[in-house]
């Protein structure tokens, strides 16, 4: 394991990571990392772009219990801004495992389960999937379970509230879904689940990497140059069977433009609805270009430029 940490890190830096931002997106951003704090220095450094090479945190004193990968700046990027990453200069895509934690407790009891299913659905009234606002917490709730051994975690009350449950209430109807691994999720599987995701990003790392393609880990999911987004989801989906013999599907958020900057995921699935009616929306016109700003010298393309004359010189001596 950590030959192979060594080996990223070592290959990571042969990468440009960056934002396609410019100086005052870049601060928005730094800012929202820094919880709107009012210092600039404080806000400032939160977006250290020095933060390339990852570790791996294990948990009590045991290499088989958690694992996960940490430290890259762009763990800390909240999900809203990522679609801006760019990985030497290109464009990225997020792609992200469906219900992971929970398809990872049903592989190990060798259960299979549709891949298209929502595992967070409990059967609350007015379901409507993915995009349902309750599901979050659901999720949030199903995760602490795992890794509560000593049964204290709640939601808290206005949480509860949106959910219109009480606490013993969504437990119930939690483990009345999940019958077939409801001893193993109070059982604090949570550990053993974490380090079985770890050695899946692992595994998804070191293949992408074998082709020398880099990918940015975050926990269960990845972000890559759009042009290998479908390699990745293939990857990712064969790393999942290839560790715990069950099945996954995956989800993937594309690039955004930087007219889609500050946009949430509902707020972009707008602009992704308008565009699928009528293709027009997407053309861009010449005389609505801000030549000024798309010339402009900002912190981000000095910073490209640099790592571009690095290349450069490496390649040449």
């Amino acid at each position: 394991m950590a030959n192979s940490l060594y080996s990223y890190n070592e290959f990571i830096t042969k990468h440009c990571l960056a934002l396609d931002a410019s100086d005052n997106e870049l601060y928005e951003i730094a800012k929202a990392m820094a919880g709107n704090k009012a210092s600039a220095d404080d806000i400032t450094a939160n977006l250290d772009f020095s933060r390339v090479q990852l570790r791996r945190i294990f948990s009590r004193g045991d290499l088989t219990k958690h694992g996960r990968f940490y430290n890259g700046w762009w763990q800390s990027v909240p999900s809203m801004y990522r679609q801006h990453i760019t990985i030497d200069g290109y464009k990225t895509s997020e792609v992200d495992y469906s219900n992971m934690s929970l398809r990872i407790v049903y592989a190990l009891q060798g259960i299979e389960r549709d891949i298209h299913d929502d595992l967070y659905d409990i059967g609350l009234d007015s379901w409507i999937g993915g995009d349902d606002p309750r599901r979050k917490l659901i999720k949030v709730f199903i995760n602490a379970l795992m890794n509560d051994e000593q049964g204290n975690y709640k939601l808290k009350k206005s949480e509860l509230s949106l959910l219109g449950l009480t606490h013993n209430e969504l437990l119930a109807l939690v483990l009345k879904a999940h019958a077939p691994i409801a001893d193993q999720l109070t059982a604090g599987i949570g550990m053993q689940a974490t380090y079985l995701d770890s050695q899946i990003a692992e595994l998804v790392i070191k293949t992408m990497q074998a082709e020398e393609i880099a990918v940015l880990p975050i926990h269960d999911s990845f972000i890559v140059r759009t042009g290998y987004q479908r390699w990745l989801e293939v990857v990712m989906e064969e790393a999942f069977k290839a560790v715990t013999g069950g099945l996954v599907s995956t989800d993937a958020d594309g690039s955004r433009l930087s007219r889609h900057f500050g946009l949430t995921k509902g707020q972009f699935s707008v602009e992704e609805e308008r565009f699928a009616k009528d293709p027009s929306e997407g053309i861009v016109v010449g005389s609505a270009l801000d030549f000024q700003m798309l010339f402009k010298e900002t912190v981000m393309k000095k910073y490209l430029g640099y790592w571009e004359l690095w290349r450069t010189k490496s390649l040449n001596s």
